[in-house]
């Protein structure tokens, strides 16, 4: 299996890719440009927003627009009108924190967790401070409730197809967790350690999650210039390099859900790295054999 670029954009830090149905198009953010950017595979087109604040994590809205994780907390932003509306701001008592991966559940709920941030306010990265972050759900309500504390670097945020199972990463514990899921109440309990991957430093660390169809995690390895399909068991069932080693996350897309969208980063390197890899900060693509789950808006 080999992934193929399929758009040589060289963003910054692609992150929180999107596949929306209703524009047939690919959406994801350049956190090192305080973009959103959208693609269609099959016309070529690509556009860019430019907002106010540096977006970590994106998701539709069931009445329009979109719901996005930010730098600032969370917010509302409509694209026909500009409107950006801040719902919440969990952690205004940690102003050097930012948000950072996050997703719907099926639910039509809004999760994402939080980090230390690495960017100062001139755009320059910092070093991350560790154990800053925390893990959030944001209901359709207006309430939110927060899960986890002590998390270092949050990433991978997907449930199982059965909705019995809750996956979330620390990146720097270099570890996935599992949780038993309540879809019904939407609460989260009883971590155990599900992947752990610090024996084998030529993985890397886990970045973001996609899951299928068949209940299977694609996890994209920041710094191990891969991506890997874990079993439900926990074991790893294949491995796809990539030209590049900043893997950052992943989506199913297409009208099938049957194409696996990679996003990277060139973020962090130095020159002799970006030379090497030419390609880092591309949209990349594999034909995975399995379709992915439909995702669900924010229904707020």
């Amino acid at each position: 299996m080999t992934a193929e670029c399929v758009l040589d954009c060289k963003d910054e830090l692609c992150e929180g890719p999107i596949w929306s149905k209703e524009d047939h198009s690919l959406y994801w953010t350049d956190i090192g440009a305080r973009a959103i950017r959208r693609w269609n595979p099959a016309t070529g087109e690509k556009v860019t927003f430019d907002l106010p604040e540096t977006v970590t994590a994106l998701s539709g809205r069931a009445s329009g627009g979109w719901i996005l994780a930010t730098d600032k907390g969370v917010v509302l932003w409509d694209p026909d009108t500009d409107v950006w509306q801040r719902i919440h701001d969990p952690e205004k008592d940690l102003p050097d924190n930012r948000m950072n991966d996050g997703k719907t559940d099926r639910q039509g709920r809004f999760w994402a967790g939080s980090m230390y941030n690495n960017w100062s306010p001139n755009g320059e990265n910092r070093e991350i401070l560790l154990n800053r972050g925390n893990l959030y759900r944001f209901d359709p309500d207006g309430a939110y409730k927060k899960f986890e504390s002590g998390i270092s670097y949050s990433n991978t945020l997907v449930w199982s197809p059965d909705d019995t199972i809750f996956y979330f990463a620390d990146s720097f514990a270099n570890t996935i967790y599992t949780y038993d899921f309540d879809a019904a109440t939407g609460d989260i309990s009883n971590r155990r350690d599900f992947f752990d991957a610090s024996a084998d430093p030529s993985l890397g660390m886990p970045d973001g999650s996609e899951i299928d169809a068949e209940g299977y995690i694609w996890n994209t390895r920041y710094g191990g210039g891969c991506v890997v399909r874990i079993a439900p068991d926990g074991s790893i069932d294949r491995k796809i390099k990539l030209p590049c080693p900043r893997i950052t996350s992943a989506i199913f897309g297409g009208d099938d859900l049957d194409t696996l969208y990679i996003v990277t980063a060139w973020n962090g390197a130095d020159t002799a790295e970006r030379a090497e890899f030419p390609l880092a900060g591309s949209i990349f693509a594999i034909d995975p054999g399995v379709r992915g789950i439909p995702q669900v808006p924010y229904s707020g």
